[in-house]
């Protein structure tokens, strides 16, 4: 064990016997990861700072269940997942929130998209494509699944750049709006999958 797991380790039985000096070190030491976590989901300040709050209100009030032997950070991480979690199943039943959740993730759209196409969301994806019409559908699945270039598609379908970039444009609007209304709640869990196993 190193000097610095030891001295968190110190920290942490501080922590269990109510030591507030050792609560404020653990929270100078774990506030700035907690949001940048919560935030590249979240995408609000307000929200952030309510995970930031409840998170830590958490922390002291089970500080006794703390056990200094195992990793800390995943013990803390696990409580902001949970608490992310519950706060889009509150989503369902607060419109005002649900609102704000959605026009945050809706000005992340482009960093959230290649989540949506690794292998085990695939299903998802698909059922919102069998909406669209046959030949934008298969366009948009060559481009953005296949990865078929822009030269490959206008070359296969006889169409301009200007028509192939107009279909899949089309089919991403057309996807963005199907999940907001239809799976919003799958695609919040996937992507607190992806963020939370990450390497």
């Amino acid at each position: 064990m190193n000097k610095e797991d030891q001295v968190e380790k110190m920290l942490l039985y501080r922590l269990r016997e109510g030591d507030d000096k050792a609560f404020e070190k653990i929270y100078l030491r774990y506030r700035k990861n907690i949001i940048i976590q919560a935030h590249r989901l979240l995408k609000s300040p307000d929200l952030v700072q309510e995970v930031v709050q409840d998170v830590f209100t958490k922390l002291w009030s089970n500080r006794k269940q703390i056990d200094p032997n195992q990793v800390f950070e995943a013990y803390l991480n696990r409580i902001v997942r949970n608490h992310i979690i519950d706060l889009f199943r509150k989503m369902k039943r607060d419109r005002m929130l649900k609102d704000q959740l959605i026009h945050a993730l809706n000005e992340s759209y482009d960093h959230i998209e290649p989540l949506l196409f690794q292998k085990e969301n695939k299903k998802l994806i698909f059922e919102a494509l069998a909406h669209l019409p046959a030949l934008q559908r298969e366009i948009f699945v060559q481009f953005k699944i296949e990865q078929k270039s822009y030269k490959e598609l206008m070359e296969e379908f006889g169409l301009t750049k200007s028509s192939v970039n107009s279909h899949i444009y089309r089919a991403s609007l057309f996807l963005k709006e199907y999940l907001q209304k239809h799976s919003r709640e799958d695609l919040i869990l996937i992507l607190i999958w992806a963020i939370f196993t990450q390497k």
